[in-house]
């Protein structure tokens, strides 16, 4: 979700999906090979693209309200389905 999440981002900075997978891919392969948790890595001066705000997308709660589609892990949708369960579940 986190490098969804860091795409999705600089696909809104107006980067193209492609360039933007290439950049997430790189972030991904350094984090691995430096052994640091993506959300800690210096996302600028790993590429100038990524922006000084980059960090911020790994935000749970941010992360989750971007996802708003029907059946996607959005809070909203995620309260709908415990009230229709609650709904469903309860005795007549």
């Amino acid at each position: 979700m986190r490098a969804t999440a860091l795409a999705d981002h600089l696909v809104k900075a107006g980067i193209p999906f492609r360039h933007a997978h290439e950049l997430v891919g790189k972030a991904v392969a350094e984090a691995l090979r430096s052994h640091m948790p993506l959300d800690q890595l210096d996302f600028p001066a790993l590429d100038p693209a990524f922006g000084a705000d980059a960090a911020a997308v790994f935000s749970l709660e941010r992360a989750l309200a971007a996802r708003s589609n029907p059946g996607s892990p959005s809070i909203a949708n995620g309260r709908a389905e415990i009230q229709r369960w609650r709904e469903q579940l309860q005795p007549n």
